[in-house]
């Protein structure tokens, strides 16, 4: 192939820039052996593919994600391809500009009852650590912040083992955040008034001799449809 990224999924524009795209396509195999267990025949069936693109953010204005792309969100790949959007991740720190990776999972059939689910986050657009889902404890320096929203995705087969429906689901959302404090103990808490939780119910801590202390969480929370 030529030089370059292949935006699969068509979502660049003066914002977002594709850094890397991927194409996996997946099924299964079914085999007939014979007597002597030597296969004699075989079937390929629940053949479908998945894309993924990162896109890096252009320094300058700040936007909602939701504002560029949805879970659930149908995009047509090209005339004999569907994809359904299953998961947006948003990735951070201070080291590096933010990127947002969209996966979307080849959709079947009817698209009238899939929905949409907006992502709970939004991105500054600066190299800069954010935060999605929680606020510091005084003296943490946020160091990195990964948020993404992810969906289920149930197919059905037909006779012959083809895919003829799909539809995504169950939204939930997941930030990661890691922080360090040079004076004490990193903390975060989480945002309670937007749905957020901490389901550890603690924040997590690394000491040593040669660093200053870190701490890490996970967050979650549900995501309703539009």
């Amino acid at each position: 192939m030529s030089f370059g990224v292949t935006d699969y999924l068509g979502l660049a524009d003066t914002q977002l820039k594709p850094q890397s795209s991927t194409l996996n396509p997946s099924g299964a195999t079914a085999d007939a052996p014979d007597s002597m267990g030597d296969i004699v025949a075989q079937t390929d069936y629940n053949k479908a593919k998945q894309w993924s693109v990162t896109y890096g953010v252009k320094c300058g204005d700040s936007f909602a994600v939701s504002t560029k792309v949805k879970g659930g969100q149908i995009i047509a790949i090209d005339s004999g391809n569907d994809a359904v959007v299953t998961q947006i991740e948003l990735a951070t720190s201070n080291g590096e500009f933010p990127t947002i990776t969209v996966q979307a999972d080849q959709f079947f059939g009817d698209s009238d009852g899939q929905g949409l689910y907006t992502p709970p986050f939004a991105v500054a657009a600066l190299k800069q650590a954010q935060l999605v889902g929680a606020t510091v404890v005084a003296g943490t320096r946020v160091q990195s912040c990964t948020a993404r929203l992810t969906l289920e995705l149930v197919r059905l087969a037909d006779s012959m083992g083809a895919y003829v429906c799909a539809n995504a689901y169950g939204a939930k959302a997941e930030s990661t955040l890691e922080g360090l404090n040079p004076t004490g103990a990193a903390g975060f808490t989480a945002d309670t008034t937007n749905g957020w939780a901490i389901p550890a119910g603690v924040v997590g801590a690394s000491t040593s001799n040669s660093a200053y202390a870190t701490g890490g969480v996970t967050l979650r929370k549900f995501v309703a449809r539009d």
